[in-house]
């Protein structure tokens, strides 16, 4: 990757989980979830530093002994479930910031998602370096459309289409829509100083192919993710 960007790694994740229990230290194919993260990053040549942001204190001391940067144990505040992605993130940036490292942006991979491919995240930082946009998002094939299949109540509790004024009546005529892929961003260092909310950034999305971009969050999505790991590794 290019040298004109001074780029930092990220991965962060809590020790709890509500959906499927601990599963960010639950072993995936012979190492735990978040490792799969953590060695993408330490396999990108071209970081300046990673830092990892976590409650867990064994987690945290195993990512001390890969050389990332000491930014200290996430604070409970930021471990519970209602603490926002955005939060995480900015939390990070103040730490590494008060440690006077440089940086122009934040490579975040999301633990949940160990099938991305190296591809993948150059795709991301070839189309942040290209459009300079304040984040540039993993997305994928959205499968519903809210202009065709996504419903909601009206103020008198009836369903109505999400979007548009109902009248699209085939999945193909319906305008073109993503799915935000919870598994690569890259945010510029100003927005992660100066924003307030994630989609008040100016998002470039990327494409990723559902089957690597898929977010485990359940026993259902890790049985998929398992699935899809052994069909493309012919294990």
């Amino acid at each position: 990757m290019s040298a004109e960007l001074n780029i930092i790694g990220h991965i962060g994740f809590r020790s709890g989980s509500k959906g499927l229990p601990r599963k960010n230290f639950k072993k995936f194919n012979g190492k735990p979830l978040f490792q799969w993260s953590l060695d993408q990053l330490l396999s990108c040549n071209y970081l300046s530093g990673i830092c990892v942001s976590t409650d867990d204190e064994d987690a945290y001391e195993l990512s001390k002994k890969h050389g990332c940067i000491d930014i200290g144990i996430r604070s409970a505040e930021l471990s519970n479930s209602s603490a926002s992605k955005f939060s995480v993130w900015q939390d990070s940036a103040k730490k590494i910031s008060e440690l006077s490292i440089s940086y122009d942006a934040m490579l975040d991979l999301d633990c949940t998602a160990p099938l991305r491919s190296m591809e993948d995240i150059e795709n991301g930082l070839n189309v942040f370096k290209t459009h300079q946009p304040d984040i540039a998002m993993s997305i994928t094939d959205a499968r519903k459309n809210p202009y065709f299949n996504i419903m909601e109540e009206d103020s008198e509790g009836y369903l109505k289409i999400s979007k548009g004024n109902g009248k699209v009546f085939s999945r193909q005529s319906a305008p073109l829509v993503y799915e935000h892929a919870s598994s690569t961003y890259i945010i510029s260092r100003n927005f992660l100083e100066n924003g307030q909310f994630l989609y008040d950034a100016k998002i470039k999305g990327f494409y990723m192919p559902f089957e690597r971009a898929l977010d485990i969050d359940t026993e259902l999505d890790w049985e998929i993710a398992n699935l899809f790991y052994r069909k493309f590794n012919a294990v």
